[in-house]
């Protein structure tokens, strides 16, 4: 990896930081229609990976968070 500054690398380096605030910004909106409409019910006998599953979410929202705030 060169440390050297270059015209396409500072290029390159815009489109990834204006990627990363659009994508930030679409869950933004994401997050607060979620968290406006509230989510169906899981029916009772639904089998045990569909609930986890359904749990997981929260951590799916945590990664979404995650990836464009630290620049992964």
């Amino acid at each position: 990896m060169s440390l050297r500054i270059s015209p396409t690398k500072l290029h390159l380096f815009v489109w990834h930081k204006s990627l990363g605030m659009l994508i930030l910004a679409l869950l933004a909106l994401r997050l607060l229609w979620r968290l406006s409409s509230k989510a169906p019910e899981l029916p009772w006998d639904a089998a045990v990976g569909a609930r986890r599953g359904a749990a997981s979410h929260f951590l799916l929202y945590v990664l979404m968070i995650a990836l464009p705030v630290t620049g992964g």
